[in-house]
């Protein structure tokens, strides 16, 4: 059974659906097979989306996700990563194409909401710096800077000449 995009969770949740409706459409005694759906969905409620705003919404509330010293290799970020719901979903038969489909709701980053701390000539700076060290690329000097470039050493041998601080 393969339905709308979801996620680990999501699906997990319709196959148990499908489970416990093939028990009761076609077994003569649908308890074992109950059972085992009520056992599943305990799991789900354990392992469920942390919810809530920020950046812990979508992260594995069984599993933890706020950073817990004492096993931070169990903290999971999202559910859809959650080794309990991947072994579960393994039983229901999720494949790799099918984990690859599901949906990975992410938390919206919120919007700047005023004026960045960084001046802007300081911003523009680090961003050159950036594209220099991490890209490889260097920056196309405005037409002043070019300017001053070229006429730096001349200008340099003008007496009472004082350079201004942003043509440094």
């Amino acid at each position: 059974m393969w339905g709308p995009v979801l996620d680990l969770h999501g699906w997990i949740t319709q196959q148990i659906d499908a489970a416990e409706q093939h028990a009761l459409d076609h077994q003569r005694d649908p308890s074992d097979a109950l059972r085992w759906c009520k056992a599943h969905r305990k799991i789900l409620t354990t392992h469920a989306p942390a919810g809530g705003g920020g950046s812990d919404a979508y992260a594995c509330e069984g599993c933890g996700y706020n950073g817990a010293d004492y096993c931070p290799e169990l903290n999971v970020e999202h559910v859809n990563d959650c080794p309990t719901l991947l072994a579960l979903a393994e039983g229901y038969g999720l494949t790799k194409e099918q984990r690859a489909a599901l949906d990975r709701p992410e938390p919206e980053r919120p919007a700047p909401t005023g004026p960045s701390l960084i001046p802007a000539a300081l911003a523009e700076a680090m961003y050159g710096h950036l594209l220099a060290t991490v890209v490889g690329v260097q920056p196309v000097p405005s037409p002043r800077q070019r300017a001053l470039e070229i006429l730096g050493p001349e200008l340099k041998k003008i007496s009472g000449y004082l350079p201004s601080p942003s043509s440094e």
